[in-house]
């Protein structure tokens, strides 16, 4: 049977108490880390609830983790819809206390969205306003159109993106900050069929 000294026990003890130390501290670092990082805390817990938001009617999308997440999916017969909306929120938390004292947030939030329904969206494939410029990329098998318009001067956004894909069975778009608009390419570019064509 092995003897324990003198000094093993007391490195014991001192490592008990730096344990209990740190783990009456933890909550309060936990709270803390939470509230310094509230957008990306929100954005990911959010992945956490909904983690099968990418899954549409026939396509993947890999929302960034650092956007918050929701879904809505619909089937009836052929009318079959699915829906992912993602924001990216910067200064949420300063801005609910700005709001509180009365002065204007220095709030920014970018949304994209990503709809496909099985029978098509014709109104989807064009544009309701003023376009600024075209894109086409390479979609699936085939090719998607994005065009730009101008932001409405509400709206506070630098960019205003929308696209389709010929048949309207793909379609979505982008409203927010320019930074957020190249993340916004990255996941369409990154968007996988899940269905055989």
């Amino acid at each position: 049977m092995a003897h324990r000294t003198p000094a093993s026990k007391s490195s014991r003890l001192k490592r008990r108490k730096i344990i209990r130390r740190w783990a009456l501290w933890m909550p309060t670092a936990i709270v803390i880390l939470t509230c310094v990082f509230f957008d990306e805390a929100w954005a990911f817990a959010s992945h956490i609830l909904h983690p099968h938001s990418g899954m549409l009617i026939g396509y993947r999308v890999s929302i960034p983790l650092s956007w918050t997440v929701s879904f809505d999916q619909f089937v009836e017969g052929d009318n079959a819809h699915s829906i992912v909306v993602a924001q990216r929120y910067r200064g949420l938390l300063r801005a609910g206390r700005d709001l509180h004292i009365g002065r204007r947030p220095p709030l920014s939030i970018s949304t994209m969205d990503f709809r496909s329904t099985l029978a098509g969206d014709p109104p989807a494939t064009k544009p309701d306003a003023e376009i600024i410029s075209t894109r086409r990329l390479p979609f699936d098998k085939g090719a998607i159109t994005c065009w730009e318009e101008p932001p409405p001067s509400w709206m506070g956004a630098a960019r205003c993106i929308w696209r389709s894909t010929p048949r309207g069975d793909f379609s979505g778009g982008f409203k927010g900050e320019e930074l957020d608009a190249l993340e916004f390419y990255r996941t369409l570019k990154a968007i996988k069929p899940t269905r055989v064509k």
